[in-house]
């Protein structure tokens, strides 16, 4: 009979260390999920800002993304090395499609320097501008991520309140 006794005592142990173990897995579980889940909304609502923000310097400064998006544009067709298939491929008409992109490029660039002097703008002022909106942007996306790491060290705050610590 003590046998049999030990044998529930400990049956009884390892059922209720199992059971504890389950709860404490399931609390770290959903203390993960929420948050991520809360991480989730900050970074959401930061892009979201972001993009609010975009789009009104954007509106304020449309040549200055103008002229961003064609330096980007140009920087990275300057990048991509010609191929000797293209090379065989296009011969005279490749370099005849080359020389007029050259001349429609000076083109846009000489219109688009007039137009920044009749604006009153140097080009400082637009390199300035363009630059302000990618620290804007950079920024935004750092405080996404803070806000994502505080959610995940403080699942039971509030989402508002990881983005007000980050």
């Amino acid at each position: 009979m003590m046998i049999d006794e030990r044998n529930q005592h400990g049956e009884g142990r390892v059922k209720r260390a199992a059971s504890a173990a389950k709860d404490q897995t399931m609390h770290a579980y959903e203390s993960s999920r929420d948050a991520v889940k809360h991480g989730a909304e900050a970074t959401r609502a930061k892009a979201s800002e972001l993009g609010g923000k975009t789009a009104e310097q954007i509106d304020k400064n449309p040549l200055a993304v103008l002229f961003g998006g064609l330096a980007v544009g140009a920087f990275i067709g300057a990048l991509l090395p010609k191929t000797e298939r293209e090379s065989k491929l296009f011969g005279k008409t490749g370099r005849d499609i080359n020389a007029r992109a050259k001349s429609a490029y000076q083109a846009a660039k000489e219109a688009g320097s007039q137009q920044i002097d009749e604006l009153g703008l140097s080009g400082d002022a637009v390199k300035n501008q363009f630059n302000s909106l990618v620290d804007k942007a950079g920024g935004a996306a750092k405080n996404a991520g803070k806000a994502a790491a505080q959610g995940a060290k403080n699942p039971d705050q509030t989402a508002t309140v990881n983005v007000e610590q980050a």
